[in-house]
């Protein structure tokens, strides 16, 4: 069950575009995953009886001129759960022990995440455009389980996209579109997701 209360506001003008979100979920028994993999490789989920996210998203597109155009978007959010219980295999004695937890993040749930991205039209013509872009993404840290243990931690990190897209569109003929992107510029060493 989720109780979801929202309030934002909008405003367009001619060169500036911008939105502005507050949210706060309230969750019964929400479904989240716990770190753990099935024996096929896909995540399992465990239902956690008290949990909320509370945050705010932002999005602020500006366009300076025809052909030069940027767009931002940043989240920032407190994701929590009220209690959970980790199960923790003891070879020892054959048995599983449990571990109590208290006010931790929820799993594969960063605290921020920033994308910004800058493009240019470098050709603008009736039938035909071209544009490149440039995107940075910016990641908080985030854990793979429930516990906020260090060694469930995800790094944060941050990566930049470089794309070249081409359209051509003749009128009555079908449109003809080609983008070549280079994903991660900088050759950035990062970790997204795991198990654990």
């Amino acid at each position: 069950k989720l109780w979801d209360s929202e309030l934002g506001i909008r405003t367009k003008g001619e060169k500036v575009f911008f939105e502005q979100n507050f949210y706060y979920m309230k969750y019964k028994n929400q479904l989240i995953p716990t770190g753990k993999l099935n024996d096929v490789g896909a995540y399992i989920r465990s239902n956690v009886e008290d949990s909320y996210r509370l945050g705010s998203e932002t999005s602020l597109k500006y366009k300076p001129g025809d052909r030069l155009h940027f767009d931002l978007n940043l989240s920032i959010s407190r994701n929590k759960t009220k209690e959970i219980i980790e199960y923790i295999d003891n070879w020892d004695l054959g048995m599983q022990e449990t571990m109590r937890h208290t006010n931790k993040d929820i799993s594969f749930s960063p605290r921020r995440i920033f994308n910004i991205t800058g493009a240019y039209k470098i050709l603008d013509r009736s039938h035909s455009n071209l544009d490149v872009d440039f995107t940075l993404q910016s990641i908080s840290k985030q854990y793979l389980d429930g516990t906020q243990n260090q060694a469930s931690l995800l790094k944060p990190y941050s990566v930049s996209n470089i794309g070249l897209s081409y359209v051509y569109s003749p009128k009555g003929s079908p449109l003809f579109d080609v983008k070549l992107t280079c994903l991660n510029l900088f050759d950035k060493k990062y970790e997204s997701n795991g198990w654990i």
